[in-house]
């Protein structure tokens, strides 16, 4: 496998699982920090906030955010030819999967553990708001992702199950 994509809910532990395995496997590390200033060097320097919003159905056929979802196609499939990479998130496993050499992994954790980490690392005291931080953050990604890419679910198993259908894989 040349390259290895990661796409978790939030909270899920998705970040450190792709740097350990990165490091494991001495691949490169991508995430959405890498590919925000990538993107930010080609003049695309509202991505991340583009990213963040909630988009609506006129939005998909926006000019601005057919030519963002344009350019981070492009940066993910460049990485993608590069090989030995890991890459963390932004839809890499609705660009690239399928392809020969990508493994797509999917990681998920109940929601009530995403909010227990999220208060611990965020500082969070108000589990209630910990909760809708999580369920906000994973509706911006789900909206993104399936508004972006028409026939995946971002938060779907079978999503992960179709792309690595020739890999003995297990979605956790």
């Amino acid at each position: 496998v040349a390259v290895i994509t990661i796409s978790g809910e939030y909270g899920s532990e998705a970040s450190e699982i792709a740097r350990r395995v990165a490091a494991a496997l001495n691949y490169h590390y991508v995430d959405t920090v890498l590919i925000e200033k990538i993107l930010d060097e080609y003049g695309l320097v509202e991505f991340k906030e583009m990213y963040e919003s909630m988009p609506n159905l006129l939005s998909r056929f926006d000019e601005v955010n057919n030519r963002m979802k344009d350019m981070l196609d492009r940066v993910l499939r460049a990485l993608g030819r590069h090989g030995n990479v890991v890459i963390r998130g932004r839809g890499g496993f609705a660009v690239l999967g399928g392809l020969a050499d990508v493994l797509t992994v999917r990681t998920q954790a109940p929601l009530a553990v995403r909010a227990q980490r999220v208060m611990a690392r965020e500082q969070v005291d108000d589990l209630a708001q910990a909760t809708e931080a999580v369920q906000q953050y994973d509706r911006v990604r789900s909206t993104f992702v399936e508004s972006s890419y028409n026939d995946v679910v971002w938060n779907s198993a079978d999503a992960f199950n179709r792309f690595n259908s020739s890999y003995q894989h297990r979605v956790c």
